[in-house]
């Protein structure tokens, strides 16, 4: 039988100090991850860097002010 295949997400804001750590912690755990996404969240300080350089992708958003996890407010 196959191992499930697992994904992790990494909601992030201004990070930089402890997404290493984040990233050091996921890669430590017994069932290894497939694919590790930072998702950089209107930051202004050097999270997605860092992370790329841990090895994770990364997606960037700008201007997603008001939003909670990319949700439209309503009305």
């Amino acid at each position: 039988m196959d191992r499930p295949r697992v994904h992790v997400l990494i909601p992030a804001h201004d990070e930089e100090a402890s997404i290493a750590a984040t990233l050091k912690s996921v890669a430590a755990q017994q069932l290894p991850a497939d694919d590790v996404l930072v998702i950089a969240d209107n930051c202004t300080d050097s999270t997605a860097p860092v992370a790329a350089q841990q090895g994770a992708g990364v997606v960037l958003t700008k201007n997603n002010t008001g939003k909670k996890a990319g949700n439209w407010p309503s009305a």
